[in-house]
C-alpha cells in the first residue's frame, strides 16, 4: 500500500511540475507578445509624428527605369551525378555559366548607360 502512496505522489508531484513549467511558457509567451504589441503601436505613432510634422519618410523606393526580372534569372542546371567527373560536361556546364554571365553583364551595363544616375547598378 505505502509503495503505491508513494507512486501516487510521484506523479502528482510530475504532474505539478509540468503545469508550472506549462504555466511559466505561457506566461513568458504573454509577455514577449506584449511587448512585441508596444512595439508595433510605438512605430506607428512615431509613423503618425513624422507624417503631422511633414517629414513622412517613404519606405516604399520607385525606380525609374525598371529591368525585367526574368532577363536578369540565370539559367544554370546543376549537372547529373554521373556527369560529374566528365570532363567535356564539365567544361561545357562552365561555358555556358560563363555566357549567362556575359549575357546579364551586357544587360547591366546597357541599363548604366541609358540611366547613369541610377546607383543601384553600380552594385550589380
Amino acid at each position: 500500500m505505502k509503495l503505491k502512496e508513494k507512486l501516487r505522489s510521484l506523479n502528482g508531484d510530475v504532474n505539478e511540475r509540468n503545469l508550472k513549467r506549462e504555466f511559466e511558457e505561457i506566461e513568458t509567451l504573454n509577455i514577449e507578445l506584449d511587448h512585441k504589441e508596444k512595439v508595433l503601436v510605438i512605430i506607428t505613432l512615431k509613423e503618425q509624428l513624422n507624417k503631422l510634422k511633414g517629414k513622412a519618410v517613404f519606405t516604399e523606393v520607385v525606380s525609374l527605369n525598371t529591368i525585367d526580372p526574368d532577363l536578369l534569372k540565370v539559367d544554370v542546371a546543376p549537372l547529373v551525378p554521373k556527369l560529374r567527373k566528365n570532363m567535356t560536361a564539365h567544361t561545357d556546364y562552365i561555358r555556358h555559366t560563363q555566357d549567362e554571365a556575359a549575357t546579364l553583364r551586357e544587360i547591366v551595363e546597357s541599363e548604366r548607360l541609358l540611366s547613369p544616375l541610377n546607383t543601384s547598378l553600380d552594385y550589380a
